[in-house]
């Protein structure tokens, strides 16, 4: 096995790993994440710590505690700034590498109990 695919085995590691001079992964991420504001970064957070390859709209809008129509606006979002992969009608995929940002993004924000949900 070479050194590069041991380096991106440690997923806490594979996206450090994952740059080449000034081309990096996590800054485009990082862009994206930074667009967001509090309740898509929720969704996003939750989106990638759940532990499905896909998601249908019905289990986004149970997840994030929303009905249909508005949780099918957040996923849309997500997609907008490249955070979420449509996979055909109301499915959507976080890709993994994503996945990795948004679960090492969790823990940097919480809503108190009172202001969740707004």
């Amino acid at each position: 096995m070479s050194v590069l695919a041991v380096k991106l085995a440690d997923e806490r590691r594979r996206l450090d790993e994952l740059q080449a001079g000034d081309l990096a992964v996590g800054p485009v991420f990082e862009l994206s994440y930074g667009q967001l504001d509090a309740e898509q970064a929720r969704a996003f957070c939750l989106l990638s710590s759940a532990t499905l390859p896909f998601v249908s709209l019905l289990e986004s809008a149970s997840l994030l505690s929303r009905g249909i129509p508005e949780a099918g606006d957040l996923l849309e979002s997500l997609v907008d700034v490249g955070l979420l992969i449509p996979m055909g009608p109301e499915h959507y995929q976080v890709h993994s590498l994503a996945r990795l940002f948004g679960e090492a993004r969790s823990g940097e924000w919480r809503f108190p109990q009172e202001s969740w949900p707004p």
